[in-house]
């Protein structure tokens, strides 16, 4: 049988599942963060050799897609939530 009989029991149980939840958030940060960079690498190679202009190029349908790929995600994660 398991219970929380005292305050301090209640305590810790509150600190571990914020512990829980912070670290969660964070690692869903950090893959949000992570996306662009991928795209902007992906694009950055696949342009390699076309000079300024497709480099800038590049940069600008790197800003597209990353959007769009981080609206998807943040949807699914929305649906997902529910």
């Amino acid at each position: 049988m398991c219970s929380i009989s005292s305050a301090s029991g209640f305590h810790r149980l509150l600190v571990m599942f914020l512990i829980l939840f912070v670290t969660t958030g964070r690692q869903r940060f950090d893959l949000h963060r992570m996306i662009p960079s991928i795209f902007r690498e992906e694009n950055l190679r696949k342009a390699r050799g076309t000079g300024d202009a497709g480099r800038a190029a590049a940069l600008r349908q790197r800003a597209l897609r990353a959007g769009a790929a981080l609206g998807f995600i943040g949807a699914v994660g929305a649906c997902g939530a529910t």
